[in-house]
């Protein structure tokens, strides 16, 4: 099924197996040779602090994906689809920002998590003040 964020789109792969769904949603594009390096370091950093899926790549190709599971539940529901897709979309769509930031404007993997969560927080306020003003506040007009 096609996903669509605001740093990535894909095709996300649900697999609802005997004991566990997974799902497996690919970046879309590969990491050049010679990033990888860098690119794995980040990968690293950024799976010491989640909760919830792990991002993996494949050497050979570049490949960078995002890649979770649930215990299934009898039944499972619509409702524990949507909230696993919705992690999974959230996690992939704030780490190809950093990506973006170590592969094409030269950050270190360290320096692209940080303005990577920078401009995601960024995003998120100005995106609640849009949703929700608050009208002891002006509003932001961009």
């Amino acid at each position: 099924m096609p996903i669509n964020g605001e740093n990535v789109s894909s095709l996300c792969q649900l697999r609802v197996e005997s004991r566990f769904v997974r799902v497996f949603i690919p970046r879309g594009s590969h990491v050049p040779i010679e990033k990888r390096q860098e690119v794995a370091e980040l990968l690293c950093r950024k799976n010491w602090v989640m909760s919830f899926g792990a991002f993996t790549m494949n050497w050979e190709t570049g490949e960078v994906r995002f890649e979770a599971s649930i215990p299934r539940q009898s039944p499972f529901t619509g409702r524990e689809m949507t909230t696993m897709l919705s992690s999974a979309l959230l996690s992939l769509d704030w780490t190809c920002l950093a990506l973006d930031f170590c592969v094409m404007a030269g950050y270190t993997p360290l320096g692209a998590l940080n303005r990577a969560d920078h401009s995601y927080r960024l995003w998120l306020a100005l995106r609640d003040i849009e949703e929700a003003p608050n009208p002891d506040f002006p509003t932001l007009s961009l």
